[in-house]
């Protein structure tokens, strides 16, 4: 099984929707201090993904083999009954984000540090499948495509692991 690793992944963080989300006013009294945190969290920050295709080697009662590892999930092993194919995958916000430093005992510097990390995930998975379609979809009707597919998108940094 060989994995492909992303480790160049374009994004954008959308600091006011974020803002919205964890219902902080836009004038209001921490608006500038989570700004500013959001944007140094955004340019420290460097996504990466791994993924591989595995294919189902092996159901059982309440599990399923993926290639040579072994899941014990009922709803996994429900999930996959009709699938033969699958492309498990790792994604990341990336460790560079960690230099950010937060003051001890300041947890609402914490907190939105967390969310700023949890957004960046989010945006990271969604870009990572959004330009990886084929890959990530149930390809069982034309297999071919998503091995033709599987050399990589144009212009983004991607590289085979072993």
């Amino acid at each position: 099984m060989k994995s492909i690793v992303l480790d160049e992944i374009p994004f954008a963080l959308d600091i006011a929707d974020l803002q919205r989300r964890l219902h902080l006013a836009y004038n209001g009294e921490s608006a500038g201090e989570f700004r500013e945190l959001a944007e140094e969290g955004q340019h420290l920050a460097r996504p990466k993904a791994v993924f591989m295709e595995c294919y189902v080697e092996h159901r059982g009662a309440d599990s399923v083999t993926l290639g040579t590892v072994t899941f014990t999930s009922p709803a996994l092993r429900a999930n996959l009954d009709q699938v033969e194919r699958v492309f498990p995958y790792v994604a990341t916000c990336g460790r560079e984000i960690d230099r950010l430093v937060v003051p001890t005992g300041d947890f609402l510097r914490q907190y939105w540090l967390d969310a700023i990390k949890a957004a960046l995930l989010e945006r990271n998975v969604s870009t990572v499948l959004r330009q990886h379609p084929l890959e990530f979809s149930v390809a069982r009707a034309r297999p071919e495509v998503a091995q033709a597919r599987a050399s990589g998108p144009g212009g983004q940094h991607h590289r085979s692991a072993d």
